[in-house]
């Protein structure tokens, strides 16, 4: 499930630089905004511009816990992930149905804050990976970059 859409497993890939390709995603969830604000002369009751704010995005990763048991052995994150440098750590999401073609996104400049523990309706044992994204988010559909092998 990707932002609340069902994908099939095979129709999803996720790859982050720092910890390879990560296989069983049971659901990816992220967002991203940057509001305006309005901006009032000085005893003016009509805005005279806008202006946009800050950045914010932030997001989850599930995974099967034997996945993570995986990625943790072959790239030594189990006790860095919340050392790991968010300018380097950037995540590619590509999903795509049968019928429609790959759409892809980058989530730059990933920094993790939560891990949790929890199982789905089938008794599979998962993993939760919060994380904010302070880099933002482009879509990289047309770059090809849709296909996360370039990415490592």
């Amino acid at each position: 499930m990707i932002n609340g859409k069902v994908f099939s497993h095979e129709d999803i890939s996720v790859v982050c630089n720092k910890m390879g390709f990560i296989f069983g995603v049971k659901k990816i969830d992220f967002s991203h905004k940057k509001p305006s604000k309005a901006v009032y002369a000085l005893g003016s009751a009509k805005a005279i511009a806008y202006v946009r704010g800050k950045f914010e995005g932030n997001g989850s990763l599930e995974i099967l816990l034997e996945t993570w048991t995986q990625v943790t052995a072959a790239s030594k994150v189990e006790d860095g992930l919340y050392k790991m440098k968010p300018q380097a750590t950037n995540i590619v999401v590509s999903f795509a149905n049968d019928e429609e073609p790959p759409i892809g996104f980058m989530l730059m400049q990933i920094a993790f804050d939560g891990f949790s523990f929890g199982s789905t309706d089938d008794g599979e044992q998962t993993i939760k990976l919060d994380f904010n994204i302070l880099g933002g988010v482009k879509d990289v559909t047309a770059s090809g970059l849709h296909d996360p092998a370039g990415m490592l």
